[in-house]
């Protein structure tokens, strides 16, 4: 049977939620139940989507697509298309862009396809979606994210390098200010940052901010609260997440193998 068909009944969405604007943005999340539907429609403002959990079957005249979580999906404005959700609905967070004109060069073409996002890229974004003041930038990173970008080889570009290095020394500087240092629109620098260093630049920033944490935490006496503080995270307990993905222990646990380790080294007889 065509999931698509519009004879069946359908229930309306369970709601949708605006949870932060920025000039020209906003963030909203949508609930659909299982089997639910819309009908063929169309956003007035270019949307970027991510499917965070559920499943959606969407078409575009005769084109069809089914998606599942972990997806993302650019839209222009006006492209009409019609949604379907399957077993355990769906849970959709969306940016309208309300102001398409100042994001005009980094829209891609009408296109409406979803495509699977790779887990690091989707988690580094949706971080940066959490958080009011990273919509920006995570707006940004998502337009990047949304098109197909090889990895290339050899070294990167000289302003690119620059820029590695002011992220490594400097993971709380924004897109828009890295990217207006090299002349570049925000977008562009995503999408090269990608292609060469094989991550984002969100996903590059959360490496160095957690290495970071990690030295200070191990080398210092600074509380855990303190050093969460001081190398940027929002908190602790967001710290203390990045550093268990990272190492695959807590802070406390990797403190007390380094001192063990170091009072090993020290007990140690020296060659006379």
């Amino acid at each position: 049977m065509n999931p698509l068909n519009l004879d069946a009944r359908a229930d309306l969405p369970m709601g949708t939620t605006l949870l932060h604007a920025s000039p020209g943005l906003k963030c909203h999340l949508g609930f659909y139940r299982e089997g639910s539907s819309q009908a063929m429609h169309s956003h007035p403002t270019p949307t970027v989507s991510l499917l965070l959990s559920g499943w959606v079957h969407e078409a575009v005249s005769r084109n069809e697509v089914s998606a599942g979580a972990s997806s993302i999906s650019i839209k222009p404005a006006g492209v009409r298309h019609r949604d379907v959700y399957g077993k355990n609905g769906a849970v959709i967070l969306s940016v309208a862009i309300h102001d398409p004109g100042h994001w005009m060069a980094a829209l891609p073409p009408s296109e409406w396809t979803w495509r699977p996002l790779a887990r690091h890229a989707y988690g580094a974004a949706l971080t940066f979606l959490a958080a009011p003041d990273g919509l920006r930038d995570a707006t940004f990173e998502l337009l990047a994210l949304g098109g197909r970008v090889p990895l290339k080889k050899g070294a990167p570009p000289r302003w690119l390098r620059d820029v590695e290095e002011q992220l490594r020394d400097r993971p709380d500087l924004s897109l828009g200010v890295v990217a207006s240092g090299a002349s570049v629109h925000p977008v562009y620098l995503a999408r090269a940052f990608r292609q060469w260093y094989g991550v984002t630049p969100s996903a590059f920033r959360l490496i160095q901010r957690t290495s970071a944490a990690v030295g200070a935490g191990l080398w210092s006496d600074r509380s855990a609260s303190t050093v969460a503080h001081d190398v940027g995270f929002a908190d602790q307990s967001h710290m203390a997440r990045s550093i268990r993905s990272a190492t695959g222990y807590s802070l406390s646990e990797l403190r007390h193998m380094a001192l063990r380790s170091l009072s090993s080294v020290n007990r140690r007889p020296r060659d006379d």
